[in-house]
């Protein structure tokens, strides 16, 4: 991807992930770092993977039930007034659409698990952000916590994403475990 579009993909999500909820580009960001690392072990089509998780949550501000849908529609139109190749482009909308786990959705395809490993990844990382995601938008019930834990460990189906899962699942637990014991 050359240095403008780049450029261009990133002020577009920036927008739209900063508008949602304030920390979610470090969300992204993380998305995108796992995303191009696992992309770069499968030898998958960094690019594809970039775009898809930079925008990959940019329906949140539209529709959070089913951001999935707005995050691509919103991409499509974005990347309709791109030289991004059509292969390419319905290929960041797969991964858009395939990166939920709370959606019973399948793919074979390759960059599309990655986006859901990566999603999944930075959300275990990333407990703080877990902790304010639940307490501002949900106001869940701690068994939710650890059910939204195990479906994001469950969501990462990719054997090279693997190792570096099970450390932050291990991790995330223990921390919820031991922070809702107090």
């Amino acid at each position: 991807m050359d240095s403008g579009l780049k450029r261009r993909v990133v002020a577009f999500a920036d927008r739209y992930n900063n508008a949602f909820l304030s920390g979610r580009f470090s969300h992204v960001e993380r998305v995108r770092k796992y995303a191009l690392l696992l992309a770069d072990k499968e030898g998958a089509d960094k690019d594809v993977v970039e775009i898809a998780a930079l925008f990959h949550d940019i329906g949140l501000t539209v529709d959070r039930d089913h951001h999935e849908e707005e995050s691509a529609r919103l991409a499509s139109a974005f990347l309709a007034k791109t030289d991004v190749p059509e292969r390419e482009r319905k290929m960041v909308i797969e991964c858009i659409l395939k990166h939920r786990s709370s959606k019973k959705t399948r793919t074979r395809l390759l960059e599309a698990k990655i986006v859901a490993a990566a999603d999944a990844l930075a959300f275990l990382e990333d407990i703080r952000g877990l902790q304010r995601l639940f307490y501002r938008l949900h106001g869940e019930a701690e068994a939710d916590i650890f059910d939204k834990i195990e479906r994001m460990y469950g969501k990462v189906t990719l054997p090279s994403a693997k190792p570096l899962t099970e450390p932050l699942y291990k991790k995330s637990m223990r921390y919820w475990k031991a922070k809702l014991q107090t």
